[in-house]
This record gives C-alpha cells, structure tokens and sequence, in this order.
C-alpha cells in the first residue's frame, strides 16, 4: 500500500480506496492527491482482470487498511474523516469486510479494533467514472448483470455518489430504474428515489495542453480566401470496439472519395490484438501517417496534440473524454458525434449527426478562414474542466460532506 501521498497541515483526513490503480483511475486520483488542500492515504489493488477486482478486491483492500492501522505507532491517534473510493468498488462488501476483521480477527490492540469500527461511521463518497450497466459489451459477449447491480448497490451504500458528466448520472439511474423493473420481487427495498438527490456531476477534469507556440486566431491562414487546405486529423481514443474504429475509417475513406486532403497522427491505447480497421487505416493511407503509435513521454503528447487540426471520435461511449478535452485544450478543433458526454464538452456546432455531416463538418473546417477562431471559441468552452477546478470543487464538497455529518445533517430521502 501506498504510504500517505499529502504532507499537508490543515484540511481533512481522506482515506481513498482504489480496486483498479491503473490508467485514468490511477491519473485521476493522483491528479486529485497532488493538488488537494486535505491530506490522503491511498489504498490501491493493480490494475488487471477488472471482473476480479469488483468481485473480490473488498477483502484485499480492508486487510491493507488493517495492516496500516497495526503498523501505526501505538501512541498514533490518526484517524479518517472520509473514504472516497471509485465505481470499480463493491462499497457494502468493503463495509462488510471491514465489520468481519473488526468482529473476528483475535487482536488485543484496543487502538486498532476501534479505528475499524470508526471507518464504519465514516461518510463515504464513490466517485463513478463507469458503470456496468450500459458500458457497452464486446461482439456475441453476454451481458452481465451483476456488475451493474454491484455498481447499484455501492451507490445506494455511499453517502454521495459523484458522476463524471450529466450525461452518465442520467445514463446511470435510468438504466438502474430499468433494472429494478425486471427484478421479480425487493423492488421497493432499492429506494431508488433516494440516489437521485444525493448525486451529483464533478466532471473528472484534465490538465491542459500548453501550446506555446499555437497560432492566434488572427494568423490562421488569413489569405486562404476559401481555398481548402490539409488538415490534420487526430484520434485519441482507445483502439476498442466502443470507440467505433470502424466508423473512423469509413469517414476516412469518405474524405478520401470527396478529394479532401488531410494528413493523420494516430494516438489512443492499443489492445495486444490490432483491430483490423486501425491495420486497414495504416495500409490505407500509409502516406498520410506523421504519427501511429503509443506517445512515450507527456512532452511528446502535447507535442503531437499541437500539430492537430481536428480531433475526431466516433464513439458509442464515452462517459466524460479526458484525451478528446486535451485534444481541444492543444488546439484542435472537435468534429464529434451528437451524442454521449459530448454535449457537455462543446457548442452543438461542433457535433455531427452522421457521418455524411461529420464529412461535410471535415471539408467546412478545411475551407474556413477562421478555423484559428473556432480553435480559441472551443478552447475558451473546455477550460471549465479543468482538473483546478474540479479539485477545488472536490475539496469543498467533501468539507461540506463531513460537516454535516458531524452536525448532525440527514441526506435528503
């Protein structure tokens, strides 16, 4: 485990639990630790077999607290004010494995069976960057539905629960209420109308690309008069099937049939496994490559990011879209589908309804002579994300949070 990552003198005392310390989990709640006026402790399981993690990491995480507590000095008198754990969490599992090391585990340091049994009275948040219910299942995969009623059950076991966007707390308990009415019978015992008021959006945030070099709006091509120029179009995602790699390379070939000329940098993780449509998209337009591949370092990241003019997605899902705010925080302008968080990251002029739209968006944004304009109007919108901001608001609700607790606060029913 994790020693405590904060050496901060004022503020609360977190405990933050997470089952999948890898990628953007492990990022967002560094990112969170780093820039927190309260001071964390982090208890952590790898990142791998996700199924597993829901299913039995609870157990693996309440023996580390537990170890952490017999390995404080016996004069220590540190305590929580609050756990903050994420999605990938079975939250009344680690509450129970908690209560059975307190109530079965032979121990005669006072001190540590009563640090279990605070850690049950503590408030806790669960923040949800995914849930099961409607994230989205690979080709003839069945879909299962105990992970989304884990995800059902740590929401209705937390205090608060906080989503990455509008669009997945929407998404989230329409899809629990649509649950529910399949369940034969204990229907009523969910109280579903209780989960709504007490969760809220705290948009995960990002840390801007810093493009000093990025062109003002009013040296974009100011000559152009309409001509069309290359574009260079990005893709950030994962190379995965709910990500629609398919679907970008049919607008690829689109462009291609319409005559636009464009160039590609190609980003985003790749499974072990290439998907044939990212091996088609190097055969097919190999002389249009300046970049396929991982980014090793941040620096060289930003460094492709700024080259782009457009970033693209044909996503089916998207939850919120770390590497698509980055994009656009670096400069390029977004051609993204209606749909998803999307919504909530750019103006409508910015989405497309098809893909025949998205194309004519692509050959537009090649025509216009103020592409450096749309680029300053669309950075200006996604500045609201930023990972400052989320933060400072993290801090205040979890101050509020363990506030009311203490005076006595009710959630609303």
């Amino acid at each position: 485990m994790p020693p405590a990552r904060s050496e901060k003198n004022s503020g609360l005392n977190i405990l933050a639990v997470e089952p999948f310390y890898g990628g953007s989990h492990r990022d967002f709640i560094d990112g969170v630790i780093d820039r927190s006026t309260h001071r964390w402790s982090l208890v952590t399981a790898p990142s791998r077999h996700w199924k597993w993690r829901m299913r039995c990491s609870p157990l693996l995480l309440a023996e580390q607290i537990r170890d952490r507590f017999t390995r404080l000095d016996s004069n220590s008198s540190e305590s929580f004010d609050a756990i903050f754990c994420t999605s990938m969490l079975d939250v009344p599992q680690l509450r129970g494995s908690i209560a059975g090391l307190y109530n079965h585990r032979k121990t005669n340091q006072l001190k540590e069976r009563q640090r279990l049994a605070q850690l049950l009275q503590l408030p806790l948040v669960c923040y949800f960057h995914e849930n099961q219910f409607t994230y989205p299942i690979a080709g003839n995969a069945r879909q299962d539905d105990h992970f989304g009623y884990t995800n059902l059950l740590s929401a209705l076991g937390a205090d608060e629960v906080w989503f990455n966007s509008k669009f997945h707390r929407r998404d989230f308990l329409n899809a629990s209420a649509r649950f529910l009415e399949k369940m034969p019978d204990s229907k009523g015992e969910h109280h579903l109308e209780r989960l709504a008021p007490r969760s809220v959006v705290i948009y995960p945030g990002f840390d801007p690309v810093e493009t000093p070099d990025l062109p003002s709006a009013e040296c974009i091509a100011p000559d152009r008069k309409g001509k069309s120029i290359p574009l260079t179009i990005g893709w950030v995602s994962r190379w995965e099937y709910d990500k629609r790699p398919d679907q970008f390379l049919t607008l690829l070939r689109k462009l291609n049939l319409k005559g636009q000329n464009f160039r590609l940098v190609l980003l985003g993780p790749r499974p072990k496994q290439l998907s044939t449509e990212l091996v088609a998209i190097e055969n097919e337009f190999s002389a249009k490559l300046i970049h396929s591949g991982f980014a090793e370092t941040r620096s060289d990241y930003c460094e492709l990011l700024a080259q782009l003019d457009l970033v693209v997605s044909t996503a089916d899902h998207e939850f919120f879209g770390i590497a698509i705010c980055e994009a656009i925080s670096a400069g390029a302008v977004p051609v993204l589908p209606d749909r998803l968080s999307y919504r909530e990251l750019v103006p409508k002029a910015y989405l497309y309804q098809d893909l025949d739209h998205a194309v004519s968006q692509v050959i537009g944004h090649a025509c216009d002579e103020n592409l450096g304009q749309k680029r300053s109007l669309c950075i200006a919108h996604i500045n609201q994300f930023s990972r400052e901001k989320s933060v400072k608001e993290i801090d205040l609700r979890l101050s509020n949070l363990v506030a009311g607790k203490e005076n006595g606060v009710g959630l609303p029913d």
